[in-house]
């Protein structure tokens, strides 16, 4: 890169200060996982979720998605987080065994620390640097970061830049123009004799070999949109 390359802690400054002060912002992306168990085609597993944020400042929010299953839309696993003016609710199906789960919370930063995302795989970014919720800051937990090169995605010049949070690599695409977040791919490697939680209890290590994820997200971001009302009416079927 060039002399007059921002650094990448600038750029990623920037991309912060951008989210936390627009009036407010919508967007409608995918997660791509896919667990490799080894390099044969046979050893990888992709899935697939959709969805959307919408905010206007200083406390509107929705933050929904879906997992892509093989039955029509309706069947999807499906959340949504919400803060409107009856306050701060979630709803879920992803950890319901009878019914789909209705909390509500006393704050948004509450609500962002739901079990629910911790299954959709996902810090809430987004929702997370709008609200300038999170300690350390979002952007603030690497561990090393470095300016990479300079990539066009869907028309868009993009800084990627490589980092590191708690030993685990993330590449992120920030778009040159607007700071907006474009694109981010996370690797992480898992060990079932250090992740014990992800085995049944009682069940020896042997029944879970050692994987990677891979997984990549993808924005669409527009700032300060004319957003209505309505669109944090959520009625969840």
């Amino acid at each position: 890169m060039s002399a007059a390359t921002p650094s990448a802690l600038a750029i990623l400054a920037r991309a912060a200060e951008r989210y936390a002060s627009c009036r407010s912002y919508q967007d409608a992306g995918e997660l791509v996982d896919v667990l490799v168990n080894g390099p044969k085609p046979w050893q990888r597993r992709t899935s697939r979720k959709s969805f959307q944020t919408a905010f206007v400042r200083p406390d509107r929010l929705l933050f929904e998605f879906k997992e892509r299953t093989l039955g029509p839309e309706a069947e999807w696993p499906h959340f949504a987080l919400w803060s409107n003016a009856s306050g701060v609710r979630e709803w879920s199906t992803f950890l319901a065994e009878e019914t789909p789960r209705s909390t509500r919370f006393d704050a948004l930063a509450t609500a962002l620390n739901s079990e629910e995302l911790l299954y959709f795989g996902t810090r809430a970014r987004v929702p997370r640097l709008l609200l300038g919720l999170g300690e350390p800051a979002e952007f603030a937990a690497y561990e090393s970061l470095d300016v990479v090169d300079v990539d066009e995605l869907d028309g868009r010049r993009c800084w990627r830049i490589a980092a590191r949070r708690e030993g685990r690599p993330e590449t992120l695409w920030i778009d040159c123009e607007d700071h907006a977040l474009r694109r981010v791919h996370e690797r992480t490697y898992f060990d079932p004799t250090v992740e014990r939680v992800l085995l049944p209890k009682g069940s020896p290590v042997s029944l879970v070999s050692k994987f990677t994820t891979e997984t990549t997200t993808f924005y669409s971001p527009r700032f300060d949109v004319a957003l209505d009302e309505s669109v944090f009416a959520i009625t969840p079927p």
